[in-house]
Order: structure tokens, then C-alpha cells, then sequence
């Protein structure tokens, strides 16, 4: 039986692209570079390799099972991801016809660069490489991940140290589970477009899960492992300082494809044939969609009244008040002016780390007017509303960063 190959390592993918693709085009005037093929960069407009590689046992050879183009616009911050099946059929120069992900084995990131930037007519500079050990801790760094198993996974492939176990149903699954879950094929009708049809929806629980107020506790954790096993030219070091677009991010903005095209033997070798005509519509028209800024899709909340003065806050509610910044004392300057101000602080304490840089803002009242105010004490705060959270002490939640600039009145 076919060897079930290793494969895409999207958890980490996610972090680094949510959080490391923010920091770059906000901290970046550079043009990407022309880099294969008769293209031209749209203004404002970012896009990136991603490269999920497989380290074959015992040889020093290295395949690119996961290959994805991420495109993304800082002014609409919208984007989306274009998935290129491994199978697709490309013409690697000096080194013949053959497999797209060969392009790295031969070349390495620059070979599939061009690859990617001559398939899809599009300018790609930036890449993020990584590998599997990578996505199995991020899960488990992350408490694990709800998904929908679609049927029964069973397969086993003992020359790759390969099991899947995994019961159809909605399921928690940690890294290991996770990992068999985005390796599985056998099963689909379509097999490699039925992986990443799944691989597609993983990101979309992933980003979920990112999302969660949890996450602020343990993003430290998730950065060293991003920094552990990730290989990028972006800059990764800063990116926990835009963790807020992370929260930020609408699922709507964010259109995830597969590349057209169709399963062809040629000899007998299976290859993806690209459908030139259909690629060129769908990449102009996501290049359309992420190029429309318009208030239906907008995450903005200014919308939100802000509420103009303390006499309209319920003084009654519930405020936790923790240093997250390491600022000796700030949370008990903190509590004691919001108590002077008739606020009911419950509780003053430090969470596990002091590496936050930002401060956050938990809203767990359902009023979004409340986060909008508290926010409005704290410059450069983060908002997060956590109507479904397990702490059902508190109604706020003030985690104080590093960058601590407070106007409490």
C-alpha cells in the first residue's frame, strides 16, 4: 500500500502567518520583488509561501507536502489562501517535468518560490517553512482542537510509523490526533482534494481556538515553539505585539481555495493538471475580494457607542485586575484608583508569565459598550469579548501589559 506521505503542519502555519504577517506589513514599506513570471504587485497587498516539509527517514532528502499561497491586504484586512496539491504538474527547468513538490527538494525556497509565482501569476517574496513536530506541540500547547471527524479514520503504515485511529463525530483532539487528522486520505472520494478540503476547514478551528481569550495565557508558550520550528524571512521576533488583529480577524474575510484543476495519469505517473483558464478567474477574483473595503465586511466596532461618562457604568460589576507586564505594582495602583472611582475590584493578582505587551481587556458582560470603555482608560488596549468564558467570577478582566498607559477618570 501506498505510503501515506507526512503532511501540512497548519497550526503552526496559522500562528505564524495571523500574527507574523501583521507585523510585517505594518512595520514594512519594501515592494515584494518580481520574482517568476510576467506579474505585477498590487499595492498593499502581501503574499506568502507557505511550506509544510516532510523529512523522509534515514536520507537527507526533504518533499513539500503542504504548499499554500497566502495572500493578504493591510487596508481591507482581508486575505486568502490558495492550496496547491502536492501532484501538480510543473516544468522545473534544467530539471524536467515533474511534481510541484519536488521544486524545493531540488532548489529549495527560491526554486519554489518561482514555482508558485509562475503557476498563480502573482509576485511571492516572503515564505514560512515547517514541519510536523511543530504542529503536534502547538496543539497540545493550545489544549487541543474541536473538529467535526467526518467518518472513521483507520489506517496504518508501520515504515512510517504512521496510525490513525480516529472515530467519526465531533472530537477534542490533541497534537498526535490532530496530525493524523490532516494525514488522512484513503478515505475521501477525491483523495488529496478531499485532505485539504479537511486541511482547510483544520485552519478554520484552529483559528477558533487562537482566538479564544485562553490563548492571551499562552501565547509565550506558542511563541517559542513558532520560533523552535518554524524557518521564515518574515519577522516572527515582535509578532505577539499584533496579537489584537488576531481577535480582530473576521472568518468571512478570510477566503480559502484549491487550485483548479483535475487528476491525470500521463504514463505512469500521477500527476494534478492545472486548469490554466480557471486559475487566472479565481485568482483575479479573490484578488477583488481582498481589494473591496466595504463596511459589510468590516470588523471595525466604531459603530459601538462608547459611553461618554462614569455616571452610565454600572459600578456594580465585577473587575479582576491581574500584572501581566511584570510592572512592579501596577496592579495595585491600577485597583486602587478604580476603586476610588466606585468600582467593585474583586481581585488583584499576577498571571503565570510577565510577557504580555499589550493590555487586554476581557469583556465578559454580553455589552460591548463595557470592553469600548474600559479600553478607553488604557491606550493601545486589546477588547475581547468572552460572552461564553469559564470564569464566571468576573464580569471584566484587566490583564496589564508592558506597554502600560493608563487615564483612569
Amino acid at each position: 500500500m501506498k505510503t501515506v506521505k507526512k503532511l501540512i503542519f497548519l497550526s503552526i502555519i496559522l500562528v505564524v502567518v495571523v500574527l507574523g504577517v501583521f507585523y510585517f506589513v505594518k512595520n514594512s514599506n519594501t515592494d515584494n520583488q518580481n520574482i517568476g513570471g510576467d506579474v505585477q504587485e498590487l499595492k498593499d497587498n502581501i503574499n506568502v509561501l507557505i511550506l509544510g516539509v516532510d523529512y523522509i527517514p534515514n536520507t537527507s532528502s526533504q518533499r513539500t507536502d503542504t504548499i499554500m499561497l497566502l495572500s493578504y491586504n493591510s487596508k481591507t484586512k482581508k486575505g486568502f489562501l490558495i492550496s496547491i496539491p502536492r501532484d501538480t504538474r510543473v516544468d522545473l527547468g534544467r530539471y524536467g517535468i515533474n511534481k510541484i513538490n519536488a521544486a524545493y527538494a531540488y532548489g529549495g525556497t527560491k526554486l519554489a518560490l518561482k514555482e508558485v509565482s509562475d503557476i498563480l501569476g502573482l509576485p511571492v517574496k516572503y515564505y514560512i517553512k515547517v514541519d510536523y513536530k511543530g504542529f503536534v506541540k502547538l496543539v497540545d500547547d493550545l489544549g487541543g482542537v474541536d473538529i467535526y471527524v467526518p467518518m472513521d479514520m483507520k489506517y496504518s503504515d508501520p515504515t512510517e510509523n504512521l496510525y490513525i485511529d480516529l472515530k467519526k463525530g465531533n472530537q477534542h483532539l490533541n497534537g498526535e490526533q490532530a496530525l493524523q487528522l490532516v494525514r488522512f486520505r484513503k478515505g475521501y472520494y477525491n483523495q488529496d482534494l478531499g485532505r485539504i478540503e479537511m486541511q482547510q476547514k483544520f485552519i478554520q478551528a484552529m483559528l477558533d481556538k487562537l482566538k479564544s481569550p485562553s490563548t492571551i495565557f499562552k501565547i509565550n508558550k506558542i511563541a517559542e515553539t513558532v520560533s523552535e520550528y518554524v524557518e521564515t524571512n518574515l519577522p516572527i521576533s515582535k509578532m505577539v505585539w499584533y496579537l489584537d488583529d488576531v481577535y480582530n480577524l473576521n472568518k468571512d474575510n478570510i477566503k480559502m481555495s484549491i487550485l483548479p484543476g483535475e487528476a491525470k495519469m500521463i504514463g505512469d505517473v500521477s500527476y494534478y493538471i492545472v486548469d490554466e483558464a480557471k486559475s487566472k478567474e479565481m485568482v483575479n477574483e479573490l484578488i477583488a475580494f481582498i481589494s473591496e473595503n466595504s463596511k459589510k465586511n468590516s470588523n471595525s466596532d466604531a459603530a459601538i457607542p462608547v459611553l461618554a461618562n462614569l455616571d452610565n457604568v454600572n459600578k456594580n460589576l465585577k473587575i479582576k485586575v491581574l500584572n501581566g507586564g511584570g510592572i512592579t505594582g501596577s496592579a495595585a495602583k491600577v485597583s486602587s484608583l478604580l476603586k476610588e472611582k466606585g468600582f467593585n475590584v474583586i481581585k488583584i493578582g499576577n498571571i503565570s508569565d510577565f510577557n504580555n505587551i499589550k493590555t487586554y481587556i476581557i469583556n465578559k458582560t454580553g455589552d460591548k459598550q463595557i470592553g469600548a470603555y474600559f479600553s478607553r482608560m488604557f491606550e493601545g488596549s486589546v477588547v475581547i469579548e468572552d460572552n461564553a468564558g469559564n470564569d464566571k467570577d468576573a464580569d471584566v478582566i484587566i490583564i496589564l501589559g508592558k506597554e502600560l498607559n493608563y487615564n483612569i477618570q
